[in-house]
């Protein structure tokens, strides 16, 4: 995207905005359970259980504020935005960069919708394609920074040229609504899918394009306030020891279901 094309408001509604949001996650994390001294996932969910129902209301109302910043940090833009709805041509990236909190969100609603049982098969298969592009990929880079530096290391250009091919495959997210066209779960979708946006006709997001560089898209950056009261937040979560990826952290949180959700107490869900 072209340096000129977006520049994020500096201005005192879009700052109140990015403070709210703070806040919002700071005080959430000071109300969650810390489960970074549990000694297993199962202990950790254990221990969030009684306070679940709050931590989901809690994440329903950061995405609440999150929307509420986007709209302002978007205003340069404008109607150049292309995205709209129906359109899921992003739904088959590889999910991932997401908060434990989300997460459990997602989980949340998800089990109570008639899609569970097709999202989890999906994130299964999805998983079983990612992995072992992972892998391969790790050790072609480990090898090739060996032989240049003498030590294996990987950067984020390694990365983006590994989610690239997995975009290839065009699988669909765990959430995809093929019916819908678009998300499944939409109030519930994480925020790593709330930022990203394209600036050209949604036939310049398939993977040959974005490969060729022909599509303009970018991804929202949240401040940096923002960011610190997350990882404070996410920390809280770290006994459950799920991952950034969303098809990974789904089966994880599945094999806990029956801690977390306890048959007869409500899961937060309206």
């Amino acid at each position: 995207m072209p340096e000129d094309a977006f520049t994020l408001l500096d201005d005192r509604p879009a700052r109140l905005a990015e403070r709210a949001l703070a806040a919002w996650a700071r005080a959430s994390a000071e109300a969650t359970p810390d489960t970074r001294s549990c000694a297993s996932a199962e202990e950790a969910a254990a221990l969030l259980a009684p306070r679940l129902a709050d931590l989901l209301a809690r994440t329903d109302e950061f995405h609440r504020r999150l929307d509420a910043w986007i709209r302002l940090a978007l205003r340069p833009v404008g109607s150049r935005v292309a995205c709209a709805k129906s359109c899921g041509t992003c739904c088959r990236h590889y999910v991932c960069s997401i908060e434990p909190f989300e997460h459990l969100r997602l989980y949340a609603a998800l089990r109570e919708s008639d899609g569970f049982a097709t999202a989890l098969e999906r994130a299964a298969l999805n998983e079983r394609r990612y992995v072992p592009l992972l892998e391969e990929a790790e050790r072609a880079a480990a090898a090739e920074a060996v032989e240049e530096t003498g030590r294996p290391e990987h950067d984020d250009l390694f990365y983006d040229g590994l989610l690239q091919r997995y975009y290839e495959l065009r699988l669909p997210c765990p959430v995809f609504s093929a019916a819908a066209g678009t998300c499944g779960n939409h109030p519930a979708r994480p925020a790593s899918c709330r930022l990203y946006f394209a600036l050209d006709d949604p036939g310049f997001c398939e993977p040959e394009k974005l490969r060729a560089g022909a599509g303009r898209g970018f991804l929202l950056e949240l401040p940096d306030v923002v960011e610190e009261a997350i990882g404070e937040w996410s920390a809280r979560l770290e006994g459950l020891a799920l991952s950034d990826r969303m098809s990974d952290s789904l089966l994880r949180i599945n094999m806990l279901d029956g801690i977390l959700f306890p048959a007869g107490r409500e899961s937060g869900e309206n």
